[in-house]
């Protein structure tokens, strides 16, 4: 009788020490799991301060990590004239690549509390940069910009990808009633865009655009010597412009829209004039001036 009361009693132990060994085990486990989420979430929330960081340089094309001699060794190595207009850095894959190099990949900002860290973009396998630009044309993807810059951001084991849109130079057309002439009031089409969302690049495509365009598709492109980068693209024919347009999820610039962007109405704040008054030059109200007169 003893002998099996001290089976039940070391039966009760060893089952009273297993589960208490699993209840140890399962309790450390746990605070592991809650410490790693604990780092995954700060990881995380430094990942979006920095893409913050990140889409704030790319929609205003400068940064307070280059200094002046540093912008100017940028623009350089990105073939642009002296004096090209500071917009052109806006929505810029090769500023940003710069940037980056600069940094060897390393993205500061501060925390919630003010406190300086950092996080780090990692150049891509196989090449030289830091992201690769990806569109609605080559990736076939639903929810993919019609062009854009992917990256990937990493803080230790969190990893973040972001794409940095191209929004910086579409710039919507009012919609109002418009003309469509040689500004001769009898003999101008009228039209009107209501209940048209209507965009407009407002730059022409430069050579970098072109030369990107070509690039993502693997299409063999030499720019001529003699222009740099930022300058006006040139030789490209008909099919050309239309296929460029489309990588870009747009449409080669129509010329009755040309005349509603340019041809500066008389009446402007009447969208639904009864007669249409404009100058017959483009980008000024003077009757009898162009803009290059003024």
């Amino acid at each position: 009788m003893k002998t099996i009361k001290k089976k039940y009693f070391f039966l009760l132990i060893v089952t009273t020490g297993f589960f208490l060994a699993y209840f140890l085990l399962s309790n450390h486990f746990n605070q592991l799991k809650f410490k790693k989420a604990l780092k995954n979430k700060k990881n995380l929330q430094g990942l979006i301060l920095a893409s913050q960081k990140l889409k704030k340089t790319w929609k205003e094309g400068r940064s307070s990590d280059f200094s002046d001699e540093e912008f100017f060794n940028c623009k350089k190595k990105l073939k642009i004239f002296e004096d090209v207009d500071s917009s052109y850095f806006r929505c810029n894959p090769g500023f940003i690549e710069c940037l980056l190099n600069k940094t060897n990949g390393k993205i500061s900002y501060k925390n919630k509390d003010g406190l300086s860290q950092s996080v780090f973009a990692k150049k891509i396998k196989g090449r030289k940069t830091f992201g690769k630009i990806i569109t609605r044309w080559s990736e076939k993807g639903e929810f993919v910009p019609n062009f854009s810059y992917s990256m990937n951001l990493f803080s230790e084991e969190t990893k973040l990808t972001i794409l940095l849109e191209d929004s910086c130079n579409d710039v919507f057309l009012p919609q109002r009633i418009y003309s469509y002439g040689r500004g001769q009031e009898k003999k101008d089409l009228i039209r009107d865009n209501f209940d048209q969302g209507i965009f407009i690049d407002k730059f022409q495509a430069t050579f970098r655009d072109i030369s990107e365009w070509k690039d993502t598709l693997k299409i063999e492109y030499k720019i001529p010597k003699s222009v740099d980068l930022s300058e006006s693209a040139s030789g490209l024919n008909l099919e050309e412009m239309k296929d460029y347009c489309s990588y870009k999820g747009k449409q080669l610039l129509q010329a009755h829209i040309w005349d509603a962007a340019t041809y500066i109405p008389q009446n402007y704040e009447n969208v639904r004039p009864r007669n249409i008054i404009r100058n017959r030059y483009p980008w000024t109200r003077q009757l009898r001036k162009s803009f290059m007169e003024i």
